[in-house]
């Protein structure tokens, strides 16, 4: 990154640059230090999905002061100073999910791993030298790293999380696309996840041990136990994306349970009993859309069933069978014991 993006020597600069004033960022930046401070900015939930096989997760939700400054700085500051690699399809304008799987299409094997903890690997003083070594001065640099981290790291639930994530990892990306490159391979990441294909078996390949030394070296690891070789036409899911024929694709599994919740409600609004979970009109309808944004095609039935459900009478059966709608659920933590 070119300095001159950030060239901020005074505190005085950076709220000039986010249009706020300074003796309020810096009471702010000194309110996140401690503990009674941040809980007026921040509270911290653990997620409980509902649907098999999700593990809970600790996020945060940021209010207030904190979130008026956070959106400047992604706004004003960041997003204007960070461009992601060609290889990170994860919070990327013009990219996604999609974009990420599909760069795989022409590939016949793939190996799959991720980064374990991911934001919380990056460590507040890595935060701090990126400032620094990037045209801000020392009281400048602690001042933009109080606001965008906590508890010493990234954190999931900062909107600057995931951009600054960007700018730590861009080194590995490039590395890694470079080794890549040496032996034919295509690379893409998606936030954490990490996928590499060729035209030939990646098992064996030594693939897996380099990735490993190129993130040790760089202070993060992988999850050994989500490392996978698969061939594609075994059907892996890339990002939930499978790739069949060379084509993008929904997962069976994803497909059959789609039909089956809209199975459910047809019968349930026609007068039968439910089973399983319950999913709200609106709740069914973005997931044949995302089916619909992958696969076309496939789609195309789970249309025709979805139109089939007279939603009156389902809407009507579920409030008199007080069915409650299978949502997460954000359960406050207890920091004080924290």
């Amino acid at each position: 990154m070119d300095a001159k993006l950030f060239n901020l020597h005074r505190t005085r600069q950076v709220a000039g640059r986010l249009g706020l004033d300074e003796s309020w960022m810096l009471r702010l930046a000194e309110e996140l230090r401690t503990a009674e401070g941040r809980a007026n900015y921040i509270r911290e939930f653990t997620l409980f999905d509902p649907r098999p096989a999700k593990k809970p997760r600790d996020i945060i939700s940021v209010r207030g002061d904190l979130r008026l400054a956070q959106r400047r700085l992604h706004q004003r500051l960041l997003s204007k100073a960070i461009e992601p690699t060609p290889y990170s399809h994860g919070g990327v304008r013009g990219r996604s999910i999609k974009t990420n799987a599909g760069q795989h299409a022409r590939s016949r094997f793939v190996y799959l791993t991720d980064i374990a903890n991911f934001y919380p690997s990056i460590h507040s003083s890595r935060i701090n030298d990126f400032f620094g070594s990037n045209g801000c001065h020392p009281s400048v640099a602690r001042l933009l790293t109080s606001l965008t981290t906590l508890d010493y790291h990234l954190a999931l639930g900062l909107i600057t999380s995931p951009i600054l994530a960007e700018a730590i990892i861009k080194p590995v990306d490039r590395r890694i696309a470079v080794a890549c490159d040496r032996l034919g391979l295509v690379y893409s990441r998606y936030v954490d996840d990490i996928c590499i294909s060729s035209k030939h078996s990646l098992q064996g390949s030594g693939i897996d041990a380099t990735i490993r030394t190129i993130l040790r070296q760089s202070g993060f690891k992988v999850r050994a136990s989500k490392d996978r070789f698969i061939r594609v036409d075994e059907g892996c899911a890339i990002t939930g994306i499978r790739i069949h024929r060379g084509r993008l694709s929904i997962t069976p599994i994803y497909a059959d349970e789609l039909e089956s919740d809209l199975g459910r409600a047809l019968l349930f609004a026609r007068g039968g009993t439910h089973t399983g979970l319950f999913f709200t009109k609106e709740q069914l309808w973005g997931r044949v859309q995302f089916v619909r944004w992958i696969n076309p095609g496939r789609a195309k039935p789970l249309v025709r069933l979805f139109r089939q459900i007279p939603w009156r009478r389902y809407r009507v059966a579920a409030s008199q069978s007080g069915l409650i709608a299978a949502k997460p659920v954000f359960g406050e933590r207890d920091t004080a014991s924290i």
